[in-house]
């Protein structure tokens, strides 16, 4: 479970977020972590589920781990980074 989340979504131009205080159940959390510009960058994409049952999702800004959390996770080699491919957007590709 996460709590005190930030998630978001893309509406063309920045992302609309919204704030999850309440815990909230993890149903799938994907995405990629990549370099860019030399630093770690975290891209990652989170479905949750509160206790109205009601699924959420987006663009995962921040969150802390509630209780546990279990996540397999997958070294690529070689390593991914990020290249400039027009306005906000970066394509991945390998070093």
């Amino acid at each position: 479970m996460l709590r005190g989340i930030e998630i978001g979504l893309y509406n063309g131009e920045d992302y609309t977020k919204h704030r999850i205080e309440d815990p909230s159940e993890v149903l799938s959390l994907q995405g990629s972590v990549s370099m860019k510009e030399g630093k770690p960058f975290v891209h990652l994409h989170v479905s949750l589920a509160g206790h109205d049952f009601r699924a959420k999702g987006g663009h995962l800004f921040s969150a802390e781990v509630y209780m546990t959390i279990e996540l397999v996770m997958r070294v690529f080699a070689p390593g991914l980074i990020r290249k400039p491919a027009g306005g906000v957007f970066w394509r991945m590709d390998s070093e």
